[in-house]
């Protein structure tokens, strides 16, 4: 693997798990 397909991968995690902490934290927040 080369390092632009690591830095590709690394970016895509990020956004993905950026992503699903934002809807988990919209979710706790409209349950209070």
């Amino acid at each position: 693997m080369t390092l632009l397909e690591t830095l590709a991968l690394l970016t895509l995690l990020a956004t993905v798990g950026f992503g699903m902490f934002d809807i988990a934290w919209k979710i706790f927040n409209n349950k209070k």
